[in-house]
């Protein structure tokens, strides 16, 4: 009998979506700790749950700056925040875009919150 190549017996060289081994949880911690300390504020201000409006998010003190280099990946990590369009949240939305956070944004707060 061959041995069955399987994804998840190999090391997970970034972290995983919802991975919760030791290895990944590092890695989202190193993540965290790579982050300014005006990206955490960011990633703070948007909700995890709900999509929140460009406006609310820079009434919190963030700046639009912060939001633009989470909303982009980045050498070493997956886009943390997602611009949702116009229409995908409410037919009756405004002109401005609603922020949420990814996937791996998700699990980014997950892990570094007690």
């Amino acid at each position: 009998m061959t041995a069955r190549w399987d994804r998840d017996s190999l090391p997970h060289i970034p972290p995983k979506d919802r991975c919760p081994c030791e290895a990944c949880n590092a890695k989202r911690h190193a993540r965290w700790a790579g982050l300014s300390a005006a990206q955490r504020r960011a990633m703070l201000a948007v909700h995890p749950e709900w999509p929140r409006h460009v406006a609310d998010v820079l009434h919190r003190g963030v700046r639009w700056r912060s939001i633009a280099t989470l909303l982009q990946r980045g050498r070493d990590r997956p886009a943390l925040v997602e611009q949702m369009g116009l229409k995908t949240w409410s037919l009756n939305s405004e002109a401005m875009p609603f922020l949420r956070l990814s996937q791996a944004g998700r699990d980014l707060l997950d892990t570094v919150r007690p």
